[in-house]
């Protein structure tokens, strides 16, 4: 048995549109390791994965996680054998099952808010945004226990869709955007660090490779979560311990929602780092302004900042926001209601799908509903 890793189903066991998993444990990034090849993140902190088995990949998966509470949820296709075959895998690692409690709207609310890091995040839990999202379910339950017409399913597929929009904003308020610092040895990344969090958490010094292990921050900009991650530089000559964590670096960047590029006169963005950051939502930044000089070539249009006078860091902490997956949600008073969990989204889903659906009938849609009781 594996006792620092458990697993439990979040949705009703059988044939489903969907499965929804949850893994807690201090081994749970080594037990995934082991099952799923993940890709980059998607946004609002989303990974597709896929499932794999002795013989091969068994199916596409999704990840969010890890939550700040350690804990990862894996959804899938609804097919009993897929459920089976990841169920199977995990027993055979020795990775216990945990029975889950039945979780309701509000019972995921009490547990997002004991987590949240911002004021926004309590605002959309305990405002108008929740009692929104409940108003809609319980429109959806009215509407699987009725004989709904054409009409009225086409506007509940409407107002679920408008939902699931928000979707990405909605993960990203309860578990904050990943936003990774990074650059060459030397730009400046823990001095910047430091500076946004408030504290002097890490070492600084101009000796190349000073930083080798990732450090994360949750903290809150205007209200707003973000997830602050420092990593090693990226040397072209790197060796030994610091080529090591070079790799942990490269392996942050595909997760991060969120890029910062740091270009220094003294240490300019190199190819390498410019590839590593391609595809990625970034945000180009001239680090160490106080010095004087410019950075690499492509630094005419980057927000000059300096950790030391606190030159630009206001507006550097505003455009983390509006560059994130928070941004739909700066522009709106109140904050409209949107999922906040995988499992919520997943759910809302297969509701929609299931309206959309001639041949569904009121059954199939009330259970599905149901699992998302208020």
């Amino acid at each position: 048995m594996n006792p620092d890793c458990c697993w439990s189903r979040l949705t009703a066991p059988g044939a489903a549109a969907l499965q929804v998993y949850s893994l807690s444990g201090a081994e749970t990034a080594a037990v995934l390791a082991k099952v799923l090849r993940v890709g980059p993140s998607e946004s609002g902190s989303l990974q597709l994965g896929v499932l794999h088995g002795a013989d091969g990949a068994i199916d596409q998966i999704m990840i969010a996680g890890p939550h700040r509470d350690g804990r990862v949820e894996l959804a899938l296709h609804g097919s009993v054998a897929v459920a089976r075959a990841l169920e199977g895998l995990l027993r055979s690692m020795g990775v216990q099952e945990k029975a889950a409690p039945r979780i309701s709207l509000s019972g995921e609310r009490e547990r997002a808010a004991q987590a949240a890091v911002g004021t926004k995040t309590l605002e959309l839990l305990y405002g108008p945004a929740f009692d929104e999202l409940v108003a809609c379910v319980l429109r959806l339950r009215h509407l699987a226990t009725g004989a709904p017409c054409a009409a009225e399913r086409t506007a509940c597929v409407a107002q679920v869709d408008q939902l699931l929009l928000r979707a990405a904003c909605g993960l990203a308020l309860v578990n904050g955007p990943r936003v990774l610092l990074l650059g060459a040895p030397n730009a400046g990344k823990s001095s910047l660090w430091n500076a946004l969090i408030g504290e002097d958490r890490a070492i600084i010094s101009a000796e190349r490779g000073t930083t080798r292990d990732m450090r994360s921050m949750a903290l809150s900009v205007d209200g707003w979560p973000l997830i602050l991650q420092d990593a090693a530089g990226l040397g072209a000559d790197a060796i030994g311990l610091e080529h090591a964590a070079g790799e942990m670096t490269r392996a942050a960047a595909a997760h991060a929602d969120l890029i910062v590029l740091l270009d220094a006169a003294d240490a300019p963005v190199t190819a390498a780092i410019e590839a590593l950051a391609e595809g990625r939502p970034t945000l180009r930044v001239r680090n160490k302004c106080d010095l004087g000089g410019v950075g690499g070539a492509r630094t005419c249009n980057s927000l000059a900042v300096s950790a030391k006078t606190g030159e630009g860091l206001p507006q550097l902490r505003r455009l983390l926001l509006e560059r994130s997956a928070l941004a739909p949600l700066l522009l709106e008073r109140p904050v409209a209601a949107c999922p906040f969990t995988l499992r919520q989204q997943c759910l809302l889903r297969a509701v929609a799908d299931t309206l959309r659906s001639l041949a569904a009938g009121p059954t199939q849609l009330l259970a599905l509903v149901e699992e998302l009781s208020p």
